[in-house]
């Protein structure tokens, strides 16, 4: 699956965010291993950790599975939940 520039996405994605809740409070990201691993061989998973972290004053991540059809992952998600003032 691809999934454009990530680095672009989490831009996006923060930025959809802060749009929709102001002053987020604290936000809580589930990412598919998947998309764990492709940023890992990619090199970027700082880059990304760093764009929640000056965006959200208080996260917290974890990598869990995505949708799944015997062994093979046909997914590559994010989940977040963000909670605001």
């Amino acid at each position: 699956m691809h999934i454009g520039d990530p680095l672009k996405e989490a831009d996006q994605t923060c930025s959809g965010i802060r749009a929709a809740i102001a002053r987020p409070k604290f936000t809580l990201l589930m990412t598919c291993i998947t998309r764990t691993l492709a940023f890992a061989r990619m090199g970027i998973s700082r880059s990304i950790i760093s764009k929640y972290a000056d965006t959200f004053p208080t996260f917290c991540g974890f990598s869990c599975y995505g949708e799944q059809i015997g062994r093979i992952h046909c997914n590559q998600t994010l989940v977040t939940v963000t909670i605001g003032e």
